[in-house]
């Protein structure tokens, strides 16, 4: 069995390699890291980087034996799938998020591969604490952190979500990236991701 097709079917395995990054967690903000599983259960990577909060997003993966509260500790439960839905999720993070930040910690943001799951919910943070669009905000945290690929479902909620963000009028409707010239750029820039992954 492939070592893909095993995390597939056992996807909290501790002892699974998977490609993500061989350095670690990757900084996103001084406050923020996103990683994967691997990384949160690296305590001399976590320690490396004093990261005090963790924001896991899946229904099974072990908690880091670091973070011992339960007030620097976020499950999100949920699966990468087409189906699930993480945008309810957004405020919540957000709330802890700016927590961690204005108490002087940092977080590590993690689902199973950092891939999809975590780098969506970095994504929705990075939106509402840059005003910044879905797409501008995906840009930031793809510099930084390339093998980040969000699945179709959850792209589609960081639209929406930011749609919502103008509404509330935490984000300027000019950063909107359904503006015809942004929405044809972000939709080349994302096509041309998927074909060469």
């Amino acid at each position: 069995m492939s070592r893909l097709s095993a995390s597939i079917s056992q996807p909290c395995l501790s002892t699974i390699s998977l490609q993500s990054n061989a350095d670690g967690p990757t900084q996103i903000f001084p406050f923020m890291y996103l990683g994967s599983q691997q990384d949160a259960l690296d305590k001399d990577k976590m320690k490396n980087r004093g990261i005090t909060h963790v924001v896991n997003l899946s229904t099974g993966c072990p908690r880091s034996t670091l973070i011992t509260s339960d007030e620097n500790f976020l499950r999100i439960a949920v699966n990468d799938s087409y189906q699930e839905k993480l945008s309810p999720h957004f405020e919540d993070a957000w709330k802890f998020i700016e927590k961690v930040r204005t108490t002087g910690g940092v977080v590590l943001i993690h689902c199973l591969a950092g891939i999809s799951r975590s780098p969506t919910l970095a994504i929705s943070y990075v939106m509402r604490y840059k005003n910044l669009s879905s797409e501008e905000a995906y840009k930031l945290v793809k510099e930084k952190r390339p093998s980040i690929s969000p699945n179709f479902n959850f792209m589609g909620q960081l639209l929406e979500y930011e749609q919502l963000l103008i509404r509330k009028g935490l984000l300027a409707a000019e950063a909107s990236s359904k503006r015809a010239d942004r929405a044809i750029s972000f939709k080349q820039d994302f096509e041309a991701e998927v074909c060469t992954s």
